[in-house]
């Protein structure tokens, strides 16, 4: 069962990301200090359920930013 996008919101958020401000795309782009790569993903409201394609895209960018954080200490 797919998960909300307000979940991997608080995820991402937990995870130190943080949401740029865009130009009124479609699309909402995700970035993190740590690293250079940003996650794109659309979506409208908050209470849809994640596509599959989405949720992998997330986990990746959650292993990037759990990747920088080991090689950091």
């Amino acid at each position: 069962m797919a998960r909300k996008m307000r979940y991997w919101i608080s995820v991402l958020r937990r995870a130190g990301a943080y949401e740029e401000k865009g130009s009124g795309s479609s699309h909402r782009k995700w970035a993190h200090p740590d690293i250079p790569t940003k996650l794109r993903i659309a979506y409208h409201k908050e209470g849809v359920d994640a596509k599959p394609y989405q949720e992998n895209d997330i986990r990746e960018f959650l292993a990037a930013i759990e990747e920088a954080k080991r090689k950091h200490k």
